[in-house]
């Protein structure tokens, strides 16, 4: 096309319909290769909601949001782009640049990209679409000798039909160069060029008659469409730099609506609010708010304006403004009247980001405030959440409004910042909670959320996580039909937290099963092995699953939570935080039924003795115990069954079964409803042991007097048949159900270091003596030569050893030195009484056995992120056989802050009971007994 250089116009008739008619550019449509016809209206598909594109260097990827982990998953790659991808408007299309034009795809099928149409354009450097997706506009600047030349080509979406062509210089062209009329019938585009507005009917595009309907030449600064109708907003000047006026204009009528004079004007912004009822206009005392419907008006004076935003569809705004760290003020237009609602003074705020949906907006600074994050709720006027996203420049929503996008975008790749943790993209939920953190490679590019052009409220009916009802169909008792569940565990290195499994193989080699992304608190297996439940700044997430799948089950809010604790038979969740500074061990809690996510329960208690709930031993739940200033009151939790769906109890609107005073340790039985106490007299004399049986109307107690005592420990053997408590001299020991009187026996041990039953069986383990290596003596409450007595069975003199790790199976232990001896592991056979095996994991800080006792992990467990090994070896864990054989390292890039096997609470099948009879991979094809 031949154009002058320094001016811009479109391409006569006779040039259009040339270029029709030559080869390379008769644009053909290129045909679904599934032959089916496509529908742009429907889309019903709800998980098309949360779909994002985004570029990492020359690949485009689709990802979609799985609600019910809330983990972004890559459906779809479009490889070898050099440009950014392109969403429609209303979400229907995906247009991609290739080589020689512009391609739309379907993406409404997630397993799958229809291509749809094809726009020959070569060279293209940006695409366009019209608010109702009839048309689509490419734009390519052809030569690097002149930039500022500009070709555009205007095609029919549907057909892919050429319909009008531009081209020449840039040069006072405001972009984009075309700029389409509100609303979804694309009846007008206008163009600016030169303070001159140029106003189009498309159906130029059929008649070839391409002469404006519209002229505005008489000093036009800015101008902007109105986003529901055919009205023009526009900013005349004088042309004398004096005043200025804002004129509203009717298309085609030519009516003018409404004209506003302004002075002082040196910098021309217009903002629409989203269903065009209001329009603001940037002065430079402050604003002109104009009521489009009504007529009214209204005048906001703030010095130093930064930014504005409308809330979508809503009457509201917000402002900043200011110094250095300047206010965010959000106002109503509401009433007819403008309001002030409030002001958040010296906040570290440079742009605005509402919720689609209003309500929600996310305060931001980016530029000036290294990736601050405020989450504030409007209609409460309460802050959720801070937070920060280093480097972070591009904040976006979700359709829905339930999740938030955060990232470092650049324009161009840099090889030099490969493999950075700016890389990636951070996803929140809509009131600050941590998501997901999706790393990559290299800097994005590009990151857009797939519009939705319909009315949400119809597609889903509670589009907030806040309202979603989590999943209840799962199957808490499928999990353990799946024997690869049986050898998974969970670690927390940096923010992610990683579900890991063995595959089944001689040698182990742990891989990944589940990402839990962005976790700064640890996770935590409930005590059966079905949830395990995530912390975040709103609250607990339990999540379940088997295999490779896990899914978001529940959602138990409780904001600023720290610590969350289950009930031995998991019907129960307690959550706990810290009251304030004033009083650091008193806590605020919370308790929950786990299926229902019912809050039941909350209250304050104090956790300087312990958990500040306990619960009774078994898995029917049945009791539970809180101490308080030496006082020990236990509860039925039956009086929590007549709990409103709506209401929760209070902890002084219950009534315990059972009070003690004088309380000063205290213990349940791990299997039966047995309260064991330290309980003294308030004179400071000899204190007893209570034993509170405690059966349906009947509590019962029996006294021990005991002497020496300086520190309360209790040790429940794992059936509760046994009970050791610590004493100066050694040990109490109960036998708990041999009937009578409990019988007690004392076992005099000197300079304790640690004490460990046998799970399940008569032995018990002691490390005793002087340093620098103490002896390690295994002892048994029933041999055949002395049935109702303490037997010691062996003594193992000068062992390298501060700590005792018992097989779950029993017959097994490990004796390890990890805080004075630098990592040294022992595997002993109990039943065979030798050493099977000795080991070293240097600087380790935690054991522990794999449910089946076939395999032990060691691992150097840090405190916080802030500790870094100082060597390359502490970084991971590794793996070993029960015998003390290596078999794997698990190396990671950061030391580790959790290391935690999957409980199983079923019967495990009888070959795992005997792993030395048994090979390896035999074990691993074994199945389960639920």
């Amino acid at each position: 096309m031949t154009v002058p250089s320094d001016d811009f116009r479109f391409m006569t008739p006779q040039e259009i319909q040339s270029l029709k008619d030559t080869t390379f550019h008769n644009f053909q449509r290129k045909r679904n290769p599934l032959d089916t016809p496509f529908d742009p209206v429907e889309r019903t598909d709800e998980t098309t909601l949360d779909q994002l594109i985004i570029r990492c260097l020359h690949i485009v990827e689709v990802l979609n949001v799985d609600r019910t982990c809330v983990v972004p998953k890559r459906v779809l790659n479009f490889h070898w782009n050099f440009r950014n991808g392109q969403w429609s408007p209303l979400g229907t299309y995906l247009a991609t640049i290739e080589p020689d034009g512009v391609v739309i795809w379907d993406i409404s099928d997630t397993c799958r990209k229809r291509r749809l149409m094809s726009y020959r354009h070569s060279s293209v450097d940006q695409v366009d679409f019209s608010p109702g997706e009839k048309y689509l506009v490419t734009y390519k600047r052809p030569e690097p000798s002149n930039p500022s030349e500009l070709v555009l080509k205007i095609f029919e979406v549907q057909t892919g039909e050429f319909l009008m062509g531009g081209g020449g210089g840039s040069a006072g062209v405001s972009w984009p160069l075309i700029r389409w009329a509100g609303g979804k019938d694309d009846k007008y585009f206008a163009t600016f060029s030169k303070n001159t507005v140029s106003v189009y009917d498309t159906d130029c595009f059929s008649s070839l008659d391409f002469r404006p309907v519209i002229i505005f030449d008489d000093h036009v600064v800015e101008m902007s469409w109105s986003p529901t109708d055919s009205i023009l907003a526009l900013i005349k000047g004088d042309g004398k730099k004096q005043s200025s006026k804002v004129v509203l204009v009717e298309i085609p009528s030519k009516v003018e609506l409404r004209h506003k004079n302004l002075f002082s004007v040196e910098e021309c912004k217009l903002y629409w609010q989203s269903n065009g009822e209001y329009l603001a206009v940037k002065v430079d005392i402050g604003f002109k708010l104009l009521r489009i419907k009504d007529g009214g008006g209204d005048v906001l004076n703030e010095k130093k304006m930064h930014a504005f935003a409308w809330e979508p569809n809503g009457d509201r705004f917000a402002v900043i403004h200011g110094d250095h760290p300047p206010d965010v003020s959000f106002y109503s237009m509401k009433g007819g009247k403008l309001s002030k609602l409030i002001s958040l003074t010296a906040s570290e705020v440079d742009a605005l980001f509402w919720s689609p949906r209003g309500k929600y907006i996310v305060l931001s600074g980016l530029k000036s405030f290294n990736g601050k994050l405020t989450f504030f709720n409007l209609d409460t006027l309460q802050i959720m959440a801070t937070d920060i996203h280093v480097k972070a420049t591009n904040v976006a929503w979700n359709a829905t409004g339930n999740f938030v996008t955060t990232a470092l975008i650049t324009d161009t790749i840099d090889y030099d910042e490969l493999k950075t943790p700016e890389n990636g993209f951070k996803m929140w939920a809509f009131d600050g909670e941590r998501l997901h953190w999706l790393q990559r490679d290299s800097h994005l590019l590009q990151l857009d959320w797939r519009p939705y052009g319909g009315n949400i409220d119809e597609l889903i009916e509670n589009p907030l996580r806040e309202e979603i009802p989590m999943d209840k169909s799962f199957d808490p008792e499928l999990w353990r039909t799946d024997e690869t569940a049986l050898f998974q565990l969970v670690i927390r290195c940096g923010y992610v937290a990683e579900i890991l499994q063995n595959e089944g193989t001689d040698v182990v080699v742990p891989e990944d099963v589940f990402k839990l992304s962005w976790n700064d608190m640890n996770v935590k297996w409930s005590p059966l092995g079905t949830y395990i439940a995530t912390l975040t700044k709103h609250g607990v997430v339990a999540w379940g699953g088997a295999d490779t799948t896990f899914n978001r089950l529940m959602y138990f809010m409780h904001s600023m939570v720290e610590e969350v604790d289950f009930s031995p038979g998991e019907k129960y969740l307690v959550t706990y935080r810290r009251s304030g500074p004033s009083n650091p061990s008193e806590v605020d809690f919370k308790l929950f039924e786990v299926t229902s996510g019912r809050l039941l329960l909350k209250g304050r208690g104090d956790d300087a003795s312990g958990p500040v709930i306990g619960w009774g031993g078994g898995k029917d739940d049945k009791y539970f115990f809180m101490l308080s200033k030496k006082t020990v009151s236990v509860y039925d939790t039956a009086s929590l069954t007549n709990v409103s769906e709506t209401d929760s109890l209070c902890l002084s609107d219950m009534k315990p079964i059972l009070n003690v005073d004088h309380v000063v340790g205290m213990s349940w039985s791990p299997t039966d409803s047995i309260l064991a106490m330290i309980k003294g007299d308030g004179k400071q004399q000899s204190p007893k042991v209570a034993l509170v049986v405690i059966i349906p109307n009947d509590v019962k107690l029996r006294h021990k007097t005991i002497f020496s005592v300086t520190e309360c420990k209790m040790y429940w053997q794992g059936d509760g048949e046994y009970l050791a408590i610590k004493v100066d001299s050694g040990f109490e020991l109960f036998r708990i159900k041999d009937g009578g009187d409990t019988p007690m026996d004392l076992l005099k041990v000197d300079n304790m270091l640690d004490f460990a039953w046998e799970p399940n069986g008569d032995r018990f383990a002691v490390i005793h003596g002087d340093q620098p290596k103490p002896d390690v003596s295994i002892y048994s409450m029933k041999t055949a030569e002395n049935l109702g007595k303490v037997s010691k069975l062996i003594t193992l003199e000068a062992k390298e050893a501060d700590a005792l790790f018992w097989s779950p199976r029993g017959m097994h232990i490990v004796l390890a030195g990890l805080k004075r001896f630098s990592g040294s592991l022992e595997f002993f056979s109990v039943d065979a009484m030798e050493t099977l095996g000795t080991a070293i994991h240097l600087k380790a800080t935690d054991v522990a056995w794999d449910p089946t006792g076939r395999y032990v992990s060691t691992a150097f467990i840090a405190q916080d992120m802030e500790e870094e090994p100082e060597e390359e070896h502490e970084k991971g864990f590794k793996m070993w056989n029960f015998k003390g054989e290596f078999l794997y390292w698990s190396h990671r890039d950061h030391c580790l802050l959790q290391l935690e096997w999957r409980p199983y609470g079923g019967s495990i099948d009888e070959a795992l009971k005997h792993p030395e009879k048994t090979s390896l991979s035999r074990v691993w094809t074994r199945a389960i007994k639920a």
